[in-house]
């Protein structure tokens, strides 16, 4: 959906995400190596 600068007011603080911020955040792989269990989680 389309949401034009006439829907904010000036100052306004808008919050915006990428649809694949969920899938950067809970990157696991960066967290943890193949075969290791435990510790790295």
């Amino acid at each position: 959906s389309e949401i034009k600068a006439a829907h904010f007011v000036p100052g306004q603080y808008v919050d915006l995400q990428a649809p694949s911020s969920a899938c950067i955040t809970w990157d696991f792989k960066t967290h943890r190596s193949a075969g290791s269990t435990g510790q790295n989680q």
